[in-house]
């Protein structure tokens, strides 16, 4: 008869491995094997590299032969445990140790049972014909970048002449990139005989890495969600100005006469455009769209306000001193016109006139609304302007 009762723990002495599962319902039955007086015998190889899990594996199996209750159909051999009281793997021929078994099974509805039971159990150590190996462990992980040394995870050795055995090692691990990899050992004794075993080597981003990249794109995210914003706000406080049915705008952008181009200027050159890179409301993300608007190029990286002249003429721009066409880009250096002594300031040509003086459009948190189409600017050989 089964009944239902909490499995007890029967062994806390020194060395005994307890895999704790989950809780669910539980039902126990003490029951022999039918060959009273006779304990079947467990095999288990010496160079085995996780023995309790070979032995849960064998008792488990062992008793669904004869205990209807274990099911091996239904059986989840990870989740089960197995709790032994003495056990000494490096003990070659029989040894009788107590052990404690719960058994996971999850039936065709979903319904998880564990069924403990507990028994003592015969347990003979083959001694492997070459030499004896133990490993720390069958998985190890070394960090990205690090260094690898296959000896680090051998646990124990011996062979029955008494001397280290030869190590022959290969492996295919790269430091360099991550990835799951494999390492071989091959053990031999002075007679020849051989031992090989096997671990897994993953190589990972050390956590504190892996955090500050979490953190970085973190951040990333709520810089780009706060410039979207910010450029959301720049277009709600000017009434849509990024539109070109502003009437102050020029509607098209002016001509320009190429044969006062400077020696060497080709209008095929790189334009730095992969995308508005500049937070709005600034100066540089309204050139930017203005310049765009007007079908003129303009690169996405050209730094600060005062930076632009430089940047633009590094990538073939006709840039000088003297505003030729609707659309130049005019550039400040720090303190021109009050412009921030630190990022300079750069506008748009939206008029030239007869006697060379021009009115810009222009954005930046020192303007009302952040923006402004009705500056005149008459000392403009005082300025660098980029034409295209």
């Amino acid at each position: 008869m089964i009944t239902k009762k909490k499995p007890t723990r029967l062994f806390a002495t020194t060395g005994v491995l307890l895999l704790i599962c989950s809780p669910s319902p539980v039902v126990a039955e003490d029951t022999a094997p039918t060959t009273a007086g006779d304990l079947k015998v467990f095999e288990i190889s010496m160079n085995d590299s996780n023995p309790l899990q070979t032995l849960k594996e064998q008792i488990i199996e062992d008793r669904s032969t004869y205990d209807a209750a274990v099911n091996m159909s239904y059986v989840n051999m990870d989740s089960s445990s197995i709790a032994v009281d003495t056990f000494d793997r490096t003990k070659t021929g029989i040894q009788n140790i107590n052990v404690s078994v719960v058994v996971d099974m999850q039936d065709s509805s979903s319904t998880t049972t564990d069924y403990a039971f507990n028994q003592t159990a015969s347990i003979r150590m083959l001694q492997p014909e070459g030499p004896y190996v133990i490993l720390k462990s069958d998985e190890v992980s070394i960090d990205l970048g690090s260094t690898f040394d296959y000896s680090n995870n051998i646990g124990y050795i011996s062979s029955s002449d008494g001397k280290l055995p030869a190590i022959k090692e290969n492996d295919n691990v790269d430091v360099n990139t991550e990835g799951t990899y494999t390492c071989n050992l091959e053990f031999i004794d002075e007679a020849g005989k051989k031992t090989n075993v096997s671990y897994q080597v993953t190589v990972k981003k050390p956590e504190e890495v892996v955090r500050a990249e979490e953190e970085a794109a973190r951040q990333a995210a709520a810089e780009e969600a706060a410039r979207k914003a910010r450029e959301e706000a720049a277009k709600n406080a000017t009434g849509g100005v990024v539109s070109v049915d502003d009437s102050t705008l020029a509607s098209a952008a002016g001509s320009i006469d190429l044969s006062l181009a400077p020696a060497g200027f080709d209008m095929n050159h790189p334009t730095g455009d992969v995308g508005n890179n500049y937070a709005s409301p600034q100066c540089t993300w309204w050139c930017y769209v203005r310049r765009h608007q007007l079908g003129l190029p303009v690169g996405s990286n050209f730094g600060n306000g005062n930076m632009w002249a430089n940047s633009a003429r590094a990538l073939g721009y006709w840039v000088d001193n003297t505003p030729r066409m609707v659309g130049d880009i005019m550039v400040f250096q720090g303190g021109q016109a009050s412009s921030s002594w630190e990022y300079g300031h750069v506008a748009i040509v939206e008029e030239i006139y007869a006697d060379g003086s021009v009115r810009v459009s222009e954005m930046g948190t020192g303007f009302t609304g952040y923006f402004c189409s009705n500056r005149v600017f008459y000392d403009t050989a005082n300025y660098q302007f980029i034409h295209y």
